[in-house]
């Protein structure tokens, strides 16, 4: 025997508000997340001498085979976490 419909809509109500984050604020922006990156490339372009150009070969596909470059690019990942 199933369970009367409005114990159905109730289960499926109080699920769909748990998964629901409880804080607007706990969400990042894309705007929070630039200024992340940007406090992470500063932090990384002054612990590894790279040029600024360099520093955006990445978002041009370009991984240059620079020891330099290598240790920036380890130093972005370390901060990140992967």
């Amino acid at each position: 025997m199933s369970p009367p419909p409005y114990v159905c809509v109730a289960l499926l109500a109080y699920f769909s508000l748990c998964i629901q984050p409880t804080d607007a604020q706990t969400s990042l922006t894309q705007s929070d997340m630039n200024e992340i990156a940007k406090g992470m490339r500063k932090i990384c372009l002054s612990r590894h001498k790279i040029s600024e150009e360099m520093a955006n070969y990445p978002s041009q596909g370009i991984f240059p085979d620079d020891s330099d470059f290598k240790c920036y690019v380890a130093c972005l990942m370390d901060l990140t976490q992967t």
